[in-house]
């Protein structure tokens, strides 16, 4: 009898297990990926933080401010005027003064948000030309709060020569 054809094969030959290591290039470009875009989130945040730093500062400012804080309308002008000068050009800012800084003040808020502002804020500015002026201090307090938390940091920086035409425009209308 003959033999089996079946019994000249041979078994069968299994691969080698793959090898965790080293892995795909896939693998090699997910994790770059990764890795980048975990830097550059933690990147982006801490320029947000710092960016916010001053604004924060001011905040914690302004609730240490009372109303039986001595000359508290110069102490709330005061920390207006560092906050736009560590916003804004220095240059630009530093100068402005009585109807044009309220016109600088009020124009960094949305249009729908100026009208709530603009009133205290210009009697504010006018307190500290006057010399003896009846003002609340909460009112005063609270509408700088709104425009510290509503207009800082400025949403977009904007061109130079679009800052030198609003700051043009707040002269003019001294």
């Amino acid at each position: 009898m003959q033999a089996s054809p079946l019994a000249e094969l041979k078994d069968i030959h299994l691969p080698e297990p793959t090898a965790l290591w080293p892995p795909a290039i896939g693998w090699w470009a997910l994790l770059v990926l990764l890795i980048s875009l975990i830097i550059i989130v933690v990147v982006w945040r801490i320029r947000r933080w710092r960016l916010g730093m001053a604004k924060r500062k001011a905040l914690v400012e302004l609730s240490n401010l009372t109303s039986a804080t001595q000359d508290w309308p110069q102490a709330l002008q005061k920390l207006m005027r560092r906050l736009t000068i560590s916003y804004y050009e220095q240059e630009k800012v530093a100068q402005l003064h009585g109807q044009s800084w309220v016109h600088f003040l009020v124009s960094q808020l949305k249009p729908s948000q100026q009208e709530k502002c603009k009133k205290p804020l210009q009697q504010l500015v006018d307190a500290q030309y006057q010399s003896s002026v009846e003002l609340d201090f909460t009112v005063q307090a609270e509408a700088v709060k709104y425009w510290i938390t509503n207009a800082l940091p400025p949403k977009k920086k904007a061109s130079s020569v679009e800052q030198s035409k609003d700051f043009s425009e707040a002269k003019e209308n001294v």
